[in-house]
């Protein structure tokens, strides 16, 4: 503070700044509580916590994506509501506090600054859920500023004064800190989808690709090590993704394929097709065969691990909607080198890590994540975020952090059920109207205003059963 006035912490990412960092949470009206500014709900559901912490209070801020936020729903029944509820009814010893930090289309660069504001917020502990939204933003040089070096370098040296900082937050801007090779991105999320004709925007580039892998792990790297460094645990959670009932968003021939390989692939795919109401075999033979010759194409892996499971071989059913998941030219669902990125930053700050697609796949009949516990492409049932809510007090059980009551179990169902039974019958109408025009900016088919504009609507036919579908799970 300086002056009297408050301002915001500033992402300490040496590849990517933003053109200014805005607090997530505002001081309201009568000054005892910080809450989530109108201005930022857009992005995020209105959340807020009281000023003075109590001395039996323990403050959980949870970070993440539209998974964390409770999408298509509201955090109304994501999984930290479904965590507090359980906290407060099984031990009420303490004071549960669940503070839902989930942004629309946020990546892990764009959660790193909301993680050093909470550190001033006497947080308890922190859960991230991270690694959908790594690749939904153009992060190309072309966003680069040119700044005269000169310029750059007073800004770097004057950058170390609070009192510069502080001019910084009183113009509304920040400047990039350090190199012409920082990335300055917008205020808030422009995700590429966003806009018309926004699936043409992503195309192949194993580099870029593979440069935003890395930026995650550091970023989950740093946001760790300034966790630590406050002595504040850290729970990780990865996000679940639909294997099994959602078809690549965007699938691309290999670019050095030859005409004459394109030619006997089309001939595969082809002949597949023709056997899929005959001979499963065959069609399997033939998508073999074309995924051989273009490994790269990502629907190919699609419609065969569609035949593995139609014919009940699930582990190769499985393999191969890994395939078409990772290949996915469009990948708005968490890839295998980003699961991996979460693993080894687990492993290497000794940090618990929840697979919530593992949580919710053993849960699955065939064994294979789809629909029977997502709502969509990424994004849990209610009765899937109740399963990840009662993982986590699991491990709060594990380390000590909750004391259950002797009949945990059934004050907790009755505190579900209390709380199910209170949400409106719209607030499932407003879902599925959500989810349909989340389902229709996933392909590409970006509807202005921006999809959290949603009418309402009363679904009739397939659409009235999916809301029943919704609401039993």
């Amino acid at each position: 503070m300086l002056g009297g006035w408050e301002f915001e912490v500033e992402s300490s990412d040496p590849t990517v700044t933003f053109e200014a960092v805005r607090p997530l949470f505002v001081p309201n009206a009568s000054g005892d509580a910080y809450e989530i500014p109108p201005s930022r709900q857009w992005y995020f559901s209105p959340e807020s916590f009281p000023v003075r912490k109590s001395g039996k209070a323990f403050r959980i801020f949870v970070l993440g994506g539209s998974t964390v936020q409770g999408e298509p729903y509201t955090s109304r029944t994501s999984f930290t509501t479904w965590l507090e509820l359980q906290l407060r009814a099984t031990d009420p010893s303490r004071d549960w506090d669940v503070v839902n930090c989930g942004g629309i289309s946020y990546a892990s660069y764009r959660l790193a600054p909301i993680l050093e504001e909470c550190l001033a917020y006497q947080p308890d502990l922190f859960i991230l859920c991270i690694g959908h939204n790594e690749f939904l933003e153009d992060r190309t040089r072309a966003e680069v500023r040119e700044i005269p070096g000169a310029v750059r370098q007073t800004h770097v040296t004057m950058s170390e004064w609070r009192s510069y900082r502080m001019l910084q937050w009183c113009l509304g801007r920040s400047t990039p800190r350090s190199s012409a090779d920082t990335v300055v991105m917008p205020t808030e999320v422009t995700a590429r989808l966003d806009f018309r004709r926004g699936m043409e925007k992503f195309q192949r580039d194993p580099e870029g690709r593979q440069a935003i892998v890395e930026h995650y792990g550091q970023n989950l790297r740093g946001m760790l090590t300034k966790a630590r460094a406050a002595s504040v645990p850290v729970i990780l959670m990865q996000p679940s993704s639909n294997l099994a009932d959602c078809p690549p968003f965007k699938s691309e021939h290999a670019p050095l394929l030859s005409p004459a390989s394109r030619q006997a692939w089309e001939q595969h795919v082809r002949q597949a097709h023709e056997c899929y109401s005959t001979s499963l075999p065959q069609a399997v033979e033939h998508l073999e065969a074309a995924t051989t010759l273009d490994p790269e194409f990502a629907q190919t892996w699609y419609e065969l691990g569609q035949c593995y499971d139609r014919q009940g071989d699930y582990p190769r059913a499985r393999a191969a909607f890994v395939e078409a998941r990772d290949r996915d030219i469009c990948p708005l669902r968490m890839l295998t080198p980003l699961e991996a990125e979460l693993r080894a930053a687990a492993t290497d700050f000794d940090v618990p890590l929840i697979n919530a697609h593992d949580l919710l796949e053993r849960q699955s009949p065939s064994g294979i994540l789809g629909s029977f516990l997502l709502v969509d492409h990424v994004h849990p049932s209610i009765c899937g975020h109740q399963l990840l809510a009662n993982a986590l007090a699991d491990e709060f059980a594990t380390q000590g952090i909750l004391h259950r009551s002797a009949a945990w179990r059934s004050t907790r169902d009755s505190a579900y059920a209390t709380h199910l039974n209170g949400l409106e019958p719209m607030y499932f109408l407003k879902a599925e109207r959500t989810r349909q025009r989340l389902e229709g900016w996933a392909q590409g088919r970006a509807e202005l205003p921006s999809r959290r504009s949603a009418l309402l609507v009363r679904p009739e036919g397939p659409a009235k059963r999916r809301v029943n579908r919704m609401v039993r799970n």
